[in-house]
């Protein structure tokens, strides 16, 4: 009989616990994305709104390049009842077909771009061509992003310093202060950037300093810059230089690395250079930090 009661009771507490857990499952949300471009815009934007929500669970399913059959495959195969949508769509067609699905199924939607051109047209005069073509045209602007781009990575790491006097910005730093990074998310934006990495000891090359009014030097505290050192000399292989084994390999070392950056610094001093540290920025916060010390305009296009 006991044998029988435990039985029933263990039945139960297995039932009660699917039965939760169909109910968590209905009950998370599971945020859609659907844009009829490559996404960049809406990622963008969800990454800063999604970041102040740290009880989130997943991330966002992007659907890109959605014309209206795809939206209709989209909300019959992957948009269940627990769905949240944002949409970034350009296209009326499209945009009025997603409100229709989710208002018929009570989804709730957010629209990204729709208030947007709304609010540009009513306030200029101008009139929204509605057309995907434009958002990702290959026009004079978009070879010139593509030749940006290759420019810096032609120029990474002090190389072709004959030819830095193109550069719009020029980036200089110890190694691993993020110079690579920086310049990388500069030039996808359609800047041309150079960068140049030195030692104390040997100087700025003389085409960098006749060219000042260019440059921003990056520097880092001399801690976080030793460990990040560190980790890269073990990746490649090189054991005991955290541990200081290795005295002749001193570049990861805490107090050679302090002096190395007391020197760059004071070098950057000499120069009047800008100077942006780096210890706790990401790479979007510093890019955004150098093009506010050049003035140079912000030419990304997002979609």
């Amino acid at each position: 009989m006991a044998s029988k009661k435990k039985t029933t009771s263990t039945v139960r507490e297995q039932s009660a616990t699917r039965s939760s857990s169909k109910s968590t499952s209905r009950q998370a949300p599971v945020i859609h994305v659907v844009t009829d471009g490559t996404g960049g815009l809406p990622r963008h934007f969800l990454t800063a709104i999604l970041s102040q929500f740290p009880e989130k669970d997943g991330d966002p399913v992007y659907h890109v390049f959605c014309d209206p059959a795809k939206i209709e495959r989209v909300f019959k195969k992957s948009v269940k009842g627990n769905s949240v949508v944002f949409h970034a769509l350009v296209e009326s067609k499209s945009k009025d077909l997603l409100t229709e699905l989710a208002g018929r199924r009570k989804i709730p939607h957010f629209d990204l771009t729709g208030d947007a051109l709304a609010f540009l047209a009513q306030h200029t005069g101008w009139a929204a061509a509605n057309d995907l073509d434009r958002v990702h045209a290959s026009d004079d602007h978009y070879f010139d992003r593509i030749e940006a781009w290759e420019f810096t990575m032609q120029h990474d790491d002090s190389r072709r310093l004959e030819s830095i006097g193109q550069a719009d910005i020029i980036l200089v730093g110890l190694s691993r202060v993020s110079k690579t990074p920086t310049a990388a998310y500069l030039g996808w934006l359609g800047h041309r950037v150079a960068n140049v990495s030195f030692t104390p000891e040997i100087g700025l090359p003389q085409d960098v300093e006749k060219l000042r009014k260019k440059v921003v030097a990056l520097t880092m505290q001399p801690k976080r810059l030793s460990e990040l050192r560190a980790r890269r000399m073990e990746l490649n292989g090189f054991a005991g230089v955290v541990d200081g084994h290795a005295p002749e390999i001193r570049y990861a070392g805490i107090r050679d690395t302090i002096r190395e950056v007391v020197a760059a610094e004071e070098i950057y001093t000499r120069m009047r250079l800008p100077v942006i540290d780096v210890t706790y920025a990401t790479v979007e916060e510093t890019a955004a930090k150098v093009l506010e010390i050049t003035k140079t305009a912000n030419t990304t296009s997002l979609s």
